[in-house]
Order: C-alpha cells, then sequence, then structure tokens
C-alpha cells in the first residue's frame, strides 16, 4: 500500500466460490454462483484471513 499508516478496522469482502472448477452458471440456472459480501471487523495492516477454494476474492480496504 502507497503512503498509508493505518487501516480502518471494517472492511468488505466480497467472495464468488463454487464446488469445484468446473462449476459455473448457465442459462439454465444463471443465479447458481453469486457474490455474497461479509463485512470483517479485524482488517489492520497486518492480518490473515482464510479464502475458500475454487473462489475469487475481493477485499476492500479502507485508509484512515
Amino acid at each position: 500500500m502507497l503512503n498509508v499508516n493505518k487501516i480502518k478496522r471494517e472492511a468488505t469482502l466480497t467472495t464468488l466460490n463454487a464446488r469445484s472448477g468446473e462449476a459455473g452458471n448457465s442459462f439454465d440456472e444463471p443465479e447458481k454462483y453469486l457474490p455474497v459480501n461479509t463485512m470483517i471487523s479485524n482488517a489492520s495492516k497486518h492480518f490473515s484471513i482464510m479464502l475458500p477454494p475454487y473462489s475469487v476474492s475481493i477485499l476492500r480496504l479502507k485508509a484512515q
């Protein structure tokens, strides 16, 4: 991170995951896999988070 000394403790994690790497939405089931937003209350410059397999995750952090 550039020139950021502190991170707000609240962050948002958006995750899209499935049971396998071959899974996906289809015309028959267009909303089978949808992104899920999760609030994180312990964010900092140095913290750990476990992410699910077969997923794409976006972590939105805010500087103080």
